[in-house]
C-alpha cells in the first residue's frame, strides 16, 4: 500500500514522503490516526507540488539569511553592561542589548 505521510514517522519517512507500507500498518495505524493519506495520483501530484513550494521557500529564506549575514559582517558592535559579583550576565538581557545595537 502506498501512502503519503502527513507527519514524520521514525524508520518510515518524513512529512510529504510517498512510502510503501504493509496494508495492515497503513489501514490499522497510519490512516486512522491521520498520519498518512492514500497515495492516489492526484494526491501524489499535490504532494510533489507542495514539496517544491517548500524547497523554493527554504531557498529564498537561505538567501535572505546570507544577505543579512553579509551585511552584519562589516559591523562592529560594542556593548557595555554592568555585571554582578559573579561577573556573569543574563543571556536574555544580552540578547536584547545586541538586538537593539543591530537595529
Amino acid at each position: 500500500m502506498k501512502v503519503i505521510l502527513q507527519k514524520a514517522i521514525a524508520k518510515v519517512g518524513k512529512k510529504g514522503d510517498v512510502v510503501k507500507v504493509s496494508a495492515g500498518y497503513g489501514r490499522n495505524y497510519l490512516l486512522p490516526r491521520k498520519l498518512a493519506v492514500l497515495a492516489t495520483s492526484g494526491a501524489i501530484r499535490d504532494a510533489k507540488l507542495h514539496q517544491s513550494k517548500i524547497v523554493k521557500t527554504k531557498k529564498e529564506l537561505s538567501e535572505k539569511a546570507d544577505d543579512i549575514i553579509a551585511s552584519l559582517a562589516d559591523k562592529k558592535i560594542e556593548i557595555t553592561a554592568k555585571a554582578g559579583q559573579s561577573q556573569n550576565h543574563y543571556p536574555d538581557y544580552l540578547l536584547q542589548r545586541i538586538m537593539i545595537q543591530i537595529k
